[in-house]
């Protein structure tokens, strides 16, 4: 089984190399990594050079473009039957890629034969990052798609990803709008359309800081995360009363923040909830 796994980068040398680090200590090598590098230097280009000996590396330097039509064009480049797509600043775990052909290979009591693995992410400390992770093991579906998927997690067959086609490029970092987030949840439940069996398993894992902790966070980013789970919701014929949970809880959490004095993280809370209400309505 072989996995592509397809990164796209713009100037981060210092993350690309510890993501690079951690596929040459895989104890599962049948793997290439595609390189989508929008850099303005030869960083990147020289540390897959450097790579190239302990795995296959296939590079192309690109245009400045989406992260959704970066993704577009390692597509065409990748030559395995398990296609994943790591962030330039995630890392795997030793065992992630034996772990995930395992479950593939062995499948799932009552579904012997798997179109997708979804893992979960942890942070450099072993705690949970990025998305409020189910904890138990379970089919991907349109309910949990939220808790159990996130783009840098999911492994794909090859041919569930010719099934549902590319990635759309409207939505994601670097669209040029204002849905700047959200294109693999879009992508997992198109795959669903098409019905893909997908399975969660937390105990398998890749490494990634959480990027909504911590002095990163604003209402601004708060704004854009809502926005984009809004939009795909509309565009994925959600019905409002499924976003209205998402609305609920968003909006507890600001004045639960604000009897505790927490202005800023209040303001994060109600910065999600509009963005998520104007995204849904925007959708479609």
């Amino acid at each position: 089984m072989k996995f592509s796994l397809i990164v796209t980068t713009q100037g981060r040398p210092k993350e690309f190399n510890r993501l690079m680090k951690s596929l040459a200590e895989q104890s599962y090598k049948v793997l290439q990594l595609v390189v989508v590098d929008q850099s303005d230097n030869d960083r990147i280009e020289e540390l897959a050079a450097l790579y190239s000996s302990r795995f296959e590396v296939s590079y192309l330097r690109a245009q400045k473009c989406s992260l959704s039509h970066a993704r577009n064009i390692g597509l065409r480049l990748a030559s395995g039957i398990v296609i994943a797509f790591p962030d330039d600043d995630c890392w795997y775990a030793r065992d992630t890629l034996l772990e995930v052909k395992g479950r593939f290979e062995n499948g799932m009591e009552g579904c012997p034969a798997l179109d997708g693995v979804s893992v979960r992410t942890l942070d450099w400390n072993g705690g949970p990052s990025c998305v409020r992770w189910f904890n138990k093991r379970c089919f991907v579906n349109y309910l949990n798609v939220w808790n159990t998927t996130i783009s840098v997690g999911i492994f794909l067959s090859a041919n569930l990803i010719r099934k549902t086609g590319p990635f759309d490029e409207s939505i994601g970092v670097g669209s040029g709008g204002k849905i700047r987030s959200g294109e693999e949840t879009d992508f997992v439940l198109r795959s669903l359309n098409v019905g893909a069996k997908i399975l969660y398993d937390p105990k398998i894992f890749v490494h990634h800081e959480d990027n909504f902790s911590g002095a990163s966070v604003s209402p601004k980013k708060g704004f854009v995360y809502g926005y984009g789970m809004g939009y795909v919701m509309r565009k994925n014929d959600y019905p409002f009363r499924f976003l209205g949970r998402f609305l609920v809880r968003s909006l507890g959490g600001s004045v639960l923040n604000l009897f505790k004095f927490r202005i800023r993280k209040s303001a994060i809370y109600i910065s999600i909830a509009t963005g998520r209400l104007m995204g849904f309505c925007q959708g479609k």
